[in-house]
């Protein structure tokens, strides 16, 4: 179902991408907190899409409800 909701959209993709990188490095457990840190997985080669990428591939997760921010991690800017 979530691959049904991520195709086809703008981005859905780079979106299904992150999904399965997501799940790959943090399992599949509904509820998990994470932090999202695109800088580190630039940094450990786990994606090639730019931070803009990256961002904009987060956007449909969390518009199917794949994703949500919980908090903001302290010393960092609020999200575009």
């Amino acid at each position: 179902m979530a691959l049904d909701a991520l195709r086809g959209q703008v981005n859905g993709s780079d979106a299904i991408a992150l999904l399965v990188l997501l799940e790959d490095q943090h399992g599949h457990i509904p509820g998990k907190r994470f932090p999202l840190d695109f800088d580190a997985m630039r940094t450990a080669g786990l994606l090639n899409l730019s931070k803009p990428g990256l961002r904009a591939a987060r956007r449909p997760l969390e518009g199917a409800g794949l994703l949500r921010l919980v908090r903001q991690a302290q010393g960092h800017t609020p999200l575009p």
